[in-house]
């Protein structure tokens, strides 16, 4: 993602400037949270108005989400975060808890107000509800408390919510600061101080883990994927190394790289995105695997369009879009060459 590459700072100036470029109406997103987001106002709208949607970010009341979620009248898009530990100072000051009467009860009294807000909001386009987290605070611990149980059961309750409202989205953010590590997602004297845990990595990648629901609600999905073949669809240089000696096998370690790649393809091409080849080699080359070698997985009914030839690729592209009658926003391009994609990147930006 561009904006992990950016320092906060950046992504503020950056996004102020953006702020009067964007075309298209504003679209409102409310986020609702018993903790300070703060910076996620920038970080969330910078991404957005970089492909064209006017985003605006507001907070409701912080830790008023129950009343909030009856006066969002003017939002698109709802952000819900319930931070566990900072829900009830008297059950969870001391997470080593051993009453489970009481944490049963406040876990009963947790998914009624859940229920609430979701059926408060069910008119809204999109709802992205924050997974409950026992690990922020207990993730040191060996064992498991029943602050852990608490998270368990309002999770599964998310989960089971899913099937009722057809808005309603569930982030694991659990699984962000995994990937980040704890260092790198919470600070914990922030937190002490002015209730503001997650860091701007954390943020960062919890937008990125987010954006795509609001851009499929919004019609901004990406609707084609154009993919380079040497080194891309599978290992080696088909004019080179011959038809026998490219590498995309799971025999091989660096063949069952390509071997995944093409996986993935083929499950997007299942899902309705369009696959299209683009790619300097000549064409009966490129026929011949698809048609002919036994560790391809993609075949021509995968494949919406090639373009197999010596011809610049931003030319390649701009056709690609033309034959589908899709805009070019709408394109995703992959290729293993920097030279070529700082091209693509500076000619189709």
């Amino acid at each position: 993602m561009e904006i992990t590459e950016k320092k906060y700072i950046e992504i503020i100036k950056e996004n102020k400037e953006l702020q009067n470029k964007v075309s298209d109406s504003t679209f409102n997103i409310s986020v609702l949270s018993n903790i300070t987001l703060n910076k996620l106002k920038d970080i969330l709208e910078y991404p957005l108005r970089k492909n064209n949607i006017n985003a605006k970010v507001t907070f409701g009341n912080y830790d008023n989400i129950l009343q909030d979620s009856m006066n969002q009248d003017n939002s698109e898009v709802i952000i819900i975060h319930q931070e566990l530990w900072n829900l009830s100072s008297n059950l969870f000051k001391s997470h080593l808890i051993s009453d489970l009467e009481e944490a049963k009860k406040f876990s009963n009294e947790l998914i009624s107000q859940i229920d609430i807000i979701l059926e408060n909001l069910k008119s809204k386009k999109l709802i992205i509800y924050n997974s409950f987290s026992a690990k922020n605070f207990t993730s040191e611990l060996k064992q498991k408390t029943i602050f852990n149980l608490i998270a368990n059961d309002l999770n599964k309750h998310l989960e089971e919510s899913l099937l009722k409202y057809n808005n309603l989205r569930v982030c694991d953010i659990d699984q962000i600061t995994f990937n980040l590590g704890v260092q790198s997602s919470l600070d914990f004297r922030s937190y002490n101080a002015f209730r503001d845990l997650y860091k701007t990595n954390w943020l960062q990648s919890y937008v990125s883990t987010i954006q795509h629901y609001i851009y499929s609600m919004s019609g901004k999905i990406k609707k084609a994927l154009i993919v380079d073949c040497d080194n891309t669809l599978w290992g080696g240089v088909l004019g080179e190394d011959g038809f026998d000696n490219i590498e995309m096998s799971n025999n091989s370690k660096k063949g069952e790289i390509f071997k995944y790649v093409q996986n993935v393809i083929n499950q997007l091409s299942k899902k309705g995105i369009l696959i299209c080849l683009c790619s300097k080699n000549n064409p009966e080359d490129v026929d011949e695997v698809i048609q002919s070698h036994p560790e391809f997985v993609l075949s021509d009914e995968n494949l919406t369009l090639k373009k197999v030839n010596w011809k610049d690729k931003s030319g390649n592209i701009k056709q690609i879009a033309e034959d589908l009658n899709i805009g070019l926003d709408s394109l995703i391009f992959i290729d293993d060459s920097d030279f070529e994609i700082n091209l693509i990147r500076e000619s189709l930006p």
